[in-house]
């Protein structure tokens, strides 16, 4: 196989091949293989090398099937085209079911199957997950990051920001660009949503000089955004920024967007995935999100296009969005570097080439950003690409008038 396209550098050369099992919600596992592309001795051996995934593919919590198979679709890409120097790549997929004791069995699942680097998707039991593959001596890349020890653990690399870092971004775009004067915010109970609550006053204070944001803290779940509304409509709010957990959103917007038909709201579009603005429909027109990740929509960027050509053919079924875009990446990410080892294909050695990793070209699919660069963030010292997109919802899709990353650094503290 031809050598793949490297878009990171690294002060030492660093890749090897890789092998997957599959797994069920349950726990039990299944196997699916194919080749990949490496440069060790133990790659040009043949010798298969397993990679894994873990993320919740289904739960009452989340669902996101799709990251998975992003991460399968680049693994029979470059199978198709002849593996990692002959070896083969396969993919050891479990669900962590949203569960702490489940997170473990996936842990367990990945060492007993070998898995040299494990890839993530969106789960919610990620300090669980870091801290056993930390555990382990196992490379955790391709999240989007949640937890503190997603955004902590030694052993992560996320690619992109957490919400925080989108939420700082928009509040910044609402202050300087929207122009909102009276802005407040509709807050989940939930620790991920009052950070990136907490996140995007920080943000609208820094880029206002001062206003500070009105909030109503809501129980997660919710029965009704009434009491809410009631409140915003009382602050004189003329912007709303929804941080709430993910499913309350097609319960507060439709009932805010009625008591304030004239104001601006924001949210995350990792809290509005492409289900929710179907299921909202109109109400979900004119919603100003932010995400550190490309909308899959746009038809300009060729990396993009591979990403969903790669998905049409080997997972036609599944949903293409953000998530699972940013599995895709960390997909090539672990491989490319697995291509580029030259020690042989462990654990410890793949720790240590991901320890070696520079700059990362995001090829406009996300910000560019180093590996190497000092989070501003004292609370998430892995989170060092703070890049992210500002957009709207028009006709149940995104909109992007301008593809250009914008960096939150500074609003939150860099």
């Amino acid at each position: 196989m031809a050598k793949r396209r490297i878009w990171i550098s690294s002060s030492a050369a660093i890749f090897a091949a890789v092998l997957v099992t599959a797994c069920s919600s349950s726990g039990s596992s299944s196997t699916t293989s194919g080749s990949a592309a490496g440069a060790s001795a133990s790659t040009s051996s043949g010798k298969p090398i397993t990679i894994g995934f873990i993320g919740s593919l289904q739960s009452a919590t989340y669902s996101f099937p799709e990251t998975a198979a992003a991460a399968q679709a680049e693994v029979d890409a470059v199978n198709a085209a002849g593996g990692i120097h002959g070896a083969k790549v396969t993919l050891s997929v479990c669900n962590d079911q949203a569960s702490t004791s489940q997170a473990v069995v996936c842990v367990r699942q990945m060492t007993s199957a070998g898995a040299v680097g494990v890839i993530g998707g969106i789960s919610t039991v990620g300090e669980t997950i870091t801290g056993d593959l930390q555990a382990a001596n196992l490379v955790y890349t391709g999240e989007r990051p949640l937890s503190p020890g997603e955004l902590n653990s030694p052993i992560s690399f996320p690619m992109v920001g957490g919400g925080e870092s989108s939420a700082s971004g928009l509040a910044v775009y609402a202050a300087q660009t929207a122009g909102c004067k009276r802005p407040y915010m509709i807050v989940s109970d939930s620790s991920p949503s009052e950070l990136t609550g907490a996140a995007f006053a920080a943000g609208f204070k820094y880029a206002s000089h001062g206003t500070s944001v009105g909030k109503t803290v809501t129980p997660s779940p919710n029965t009704s955004y009434a009491a809410a509304a009631a409140d915003a409509v009382s602050y004189h709010a003329d912007c709303v920024f929804f941080s709430l957990d993910v499913p309350e959103g097609p319960k507060a917007i439709p009932t805010l967007r009625a008591a304030l038909p004239d104001a601006k709201f924001f949210n995350t579009a990792g809290a509005m995935p492409t289900p929710i603005i179907q299921a909202l429909g109109k109400a979900a027109d004119g919603i100003y999100l932010s995400d550190s990740v490309l909308p899959v929509n746009d038809t300009m960027n060729a990396t993009l296009n591979q990403f969903k050509a790669e998905m049409a053919k080997y997972e036609p079924k599944q949903v293409v969005d953000g998530f699972a875009v940013t599995s895709w990446l960390g997909t090539r990410l672990l491989l490319d570097t697995i291509t580029n080892m030259t020690a042989p294909v462990t654990a410890q050695n793949v720790l240590n080439a991901f320890n070696q990793l520079g700059a990362y070209n995001g090829q406009g699919v996300i910000g560019s950003f180093n590996f190497q660069t000092k989070s501003p963030i004292a609370t998430a010292k892995r989170e060092v690409n703070l890049d992210y997109l500002v957009f709207q919802v028009e006709n149940g899709t995104y909109q992007v008038t301008d593809p250009t990353f914008q960096s939150a650094a500074a609003a939150m503290g860099g």
